[in-house]
């Protein structure tokens, strides 16, 4: 009977022990199959992909795709090469989310859009792609396109206000009389360009060539220096026949308010109709001026005539100077000239033999020579010593016809008188006249 017990025992422990042990089996089995599931499930999680590419936003790639579409929209004033620097912060400096498109995603084609910031930039697509077991599959990017409404606003519109005459440009382009509007400036000229998405480098051209510098920018506004033009009246005195201009521009002969005009130096001899050459005068008025004026003046060869502006600011035109009467009668100017000087300066202390020297340049029977006949010494009465000549410039020597020309003269000489010294300049314009074969001073005053 022990026996029996004892053997009915044996085999139950027998038994619950391999019942442990397959139990012990199954569970492993169990934890392992569990184990690899999980393992897929993890791996086909949708989610971690989405979280991993949140956590590593492949910047580069939506910023080109960005930069490009901004590009293909660009101006006259934008080129491939224009960089968009206000636009890289909303793109790099933003948070970026994904959020299912629950229109279009399906539980095999999961669609997703990304988002930076306050924008959608992009949508993405996601496929299943290898198997991960269980019947599991783990994701992968199917196409990432850029949404073009993402740049939507990121152009701007840009105002420029400078003088009305001035030349304006965007990165090297003029902005055309196209871009121009009404301006909130009397004297100022404003232009408004759209669309704008690159940096821009505005250049200001003033009318003289210098570049002006903004005065005040705000919101895309950019206003530069403003000129105010002036008006200005204007006199011109040229010979009869001449071609007048101001900056450039031909001043009609419908300005001439007085012709017949005789030149001071012929007007002890001649009445207006009569003397070899006349005058003609100019009045008219010039608007719209930022500078004070350039008048020339051209004789009927296009020969442009010198100019002198007198005291009152009359522009004095004359006859151009002639290099051959130069050559020719130089030297007749300076001995007369050397001789009226030492007229004046007394030299030698010989009054009477200084007149003689100089008649013998003068006509006998002209102011001049009465004027030089009658009249001490200028400069001193005392015999000078001697004269140093600092400098004497003879020159413009000009023809009027075949019987006159004059010549201007400008000296600077220290009279010597004892241990004494005096310092003379002077200016004057000559007029000779042909008088039985030989060129002889008629006239001369001070300049």
């Amino acid at each position: 009977m022990k026996k029996q017990q004892k053997k009915s025992k044996f085999g139950f422990y027998k038994i619950l022990l391999l019942c442990i042990a397959i139990l012990l089996v199954a569970l492993t089995v169990g934890a392992v199959y569990l184990w690899g599931y999980l393992e897929s499930y993890e791996a086909s999680r949708l989610e971690n992909l989405i979280k991993e590419m949140q956590n590593n936003i492949d910047y580069d790639f939506w910023e080109e795709k960005a930069l490009n579409a901004m590009k293909a929209r660009y101006t006259i004033f934008e080129s491939g090469d224009t960089p968009i620097t206000p636009h890289l912060g909303k793109i790099r400096d933003v948070l970026y989310i994904f959020r299912e498109n629950s229109n279009e995603s399906t539980a095999q084609a999961p669609v997703f859009t990304l988002r930076a910031g306050a924008r959608d930039i992009g949508i993405v697509r996601f496929s299943e792609a290898e198997s991960v077991g269980h019947g599991l599959y783990s994701w992968e990017v199917d196409s990432k396109d850029f949404l073009e409404s993402f740049i939507d606003g990121f152009d701007r519109r840009v105002s420029i206000t400078a003088s009305q005459n001035a030349e304006v440009s965007i990165n090297d382009v003029l902005v055309s009389q196209d871009y121009r509007i009404e301006s909130d400036f009397e004297h100022g000229a404003t232009y408004v360009i759209d669309g704008l998405f690159g940096d821009i480098e505005i250049t200001v051209r003033e009318f003289d060539g210098s570049i002006s510098l903004p005065e005040y920018v705000y919101d895309n506004n950019y206003i530069f220096l403003i000129l105010v033009p002036f008006s200005q009246h204007l006199r011109v005195i040229a010979p009869e026949g001449s071609s007048v201009f101001a900056n450039g521009e031909l001043i009609s002969a419908d300005n001439i308010t007085a012709g017949q005009i005789t030149p001071t130096i012929f007007e002890r001899f001649y009445r207006h109709s009569e003397a070899p050459v006349r005058l003609e005068r100019y009045d008219f008025e010039l608007d719209g001026l930022y500078i004070e004026p350039v008048i020339t003046a051209t004789d009927a060869s296009g020969t442009e005539l010198p100019l002198r502006i007198s005291a009152d600011g009359v522009f004095n035109f004359s006859v151009a100077p002639s290099s051959q009467y130069k050559e020719l009668y130089g030297t007749l100017a300076e001995e007369f000239i050397m001789a009226y000087i030492n007229l004046n300066a007394n030299v030698g202390n010989n009054v009477n033999e200084n007149f003689r020297t100089v008649a013998n340049y003068v006509v006998r029977v002209s102011a001049l020579h009465t004027r030089l006949q009658y009249t001490y010494p200028r400069w001193t009465t005392a015999g000078s010593t001697s004269i140093t000549i600092n400098s004497l410039d003879i020159d413009n020597f000009r023809p009027y016809g075949d019987g006159y020309f004059t010549c201007e003269v400008f000296f600077d000489i220290t009279v010597h008188i004892g241990q004494q010294t005096e310092d003379h300049t002077g200016s004057l314009e000559i007029l000779f006249t042909a008088t039985d074969g030989r060129w002889l001073v008629l006239d001369m005053i001070e300049l």
